[in-house]
């Protein structure tokens, strides 16, 4: 949308588009929003915006990820990645929000709870059968255990300003 303003016309782009350089043409950066909750079914996830003042009517993005049943999922919002655990297949599995695109990160074995620290960029989650607390590092491309021998974990978070 462009207007007329005192200093010249000034172009704005909707979310998920950005501004060209020539200050006219708007280009999409992602299929998602920049603010919104992401939820997911055995096969897909769906973006829904959010319109807490406005009462304006929802819109909603969808990804459906074949060959694969989404057990949890945890997203990387500056990189506009979503890490999935593949409970078909047993893989860590990141999509790229952009490209659109699938790629296997390391093997699991009973894995559930993922979470993502955004600050170390590494992933983790809880190996079920293991009694475990795993963990994949984004930068390194290494999978490790983090503590063994737990007595059947649950739940698993991250501190979001500390890692």
């Amino acid at each position: 949308m462009c207007v007329n303003t005192a200093s010249g016309p000034q172009c704005l782009c909707s979310e998920g588009f950005h501004l060209d350089n020539n200050g006219k043409t708007c280009t999409e950066t992602s299929p998602f929003f920049k603010r919104g909750f992401i939820v997911n079914n055995a096969t897909m996830f769906a973006m829904h915006e959010i319109h807490s003042a406005n009462g304006q009517s929802s819109e909603y993005v969808y990804v459906h990820i074949p060959s694969s049943i989404i057990e949890s999922f945890a997203v990387d919002a500056e990189l506009d990645i979503i890490f999935f655990l593949d409970r078909e297949n047993n893989f860590l599995m990141e999509h790229n929000i952009k490209s659109r695109q699938n790629r296997m990160l390391t093997s699991v074995s009973s894995a559930k709870d993922l979470n993502f620290d955004w600050i170390a960029n590494i992933i983790g989650w809880i190996e079920s059968k293991e009694s475990s607390i795993r963990s994949f590092s984004v930068n390194s491309q290494i999978t490790d255990t983090i503590y063994a021998n737990l007595q059947n974990p649950a739940f698993l978070t991250i501190d979001p300003h500390f890692g």
